[in-house]
């Protein structure tokens, strides 16, 4: 396999190549995480979304990261795993109300204040 292991706290994951995969490493107000996830895209723009690790990190603990080439390794088991929707169907497309509800009222919230401030 190639692909990507990582190593944290005793546990190995081990990631193909076959996926779009992410390792997110950030900071909250000092609480620390980190996060590995992974896309697999077919052709007709649907896709699986694949969650390795997401969880909060100790001050002091490591994570190793590998790129690794002809190892002979078995993908790891994910944590979630999420159907994602093609790139052409949009919002507007689901027809989610309440949604387009809170944007509208953000964007008359922005407005107001822009007009306030004499930019609009």
């Amino acid at each position: 396999m190639n692909g990507i292991i990582i190593n944290y706290k005793g546990q190995e994951i081990n990631i193909s190549t076959a996926f779009l995969s992410t390792i997110f490493l950030y900071q909250d107000y000092g609480t620390y995480f980190v996060e590995v996830g992974g896309t697999e895209r077919n052709p007709d723009g649907t896709g699986m979304s694949y969650k390795w690790l997401d969880t909060k990190i100790a001050l002091g603990e490591t994570i190793e990261v590998n790129i690794v080439g002809n190892e002979n390794k078995t993908l790891s088991s994910t944590v979630t795993e999420k159907a994602e929707l093609p790139e052409s169907v949009t919002l507007l497309e689901e027809n989610n109300e309440e949604f387009h509800s809170r944007l509208l009222d953000k964007f008359y919230k922005l407005q107001n204040i822009l007009i306030k401030k004499g930019l609009l």
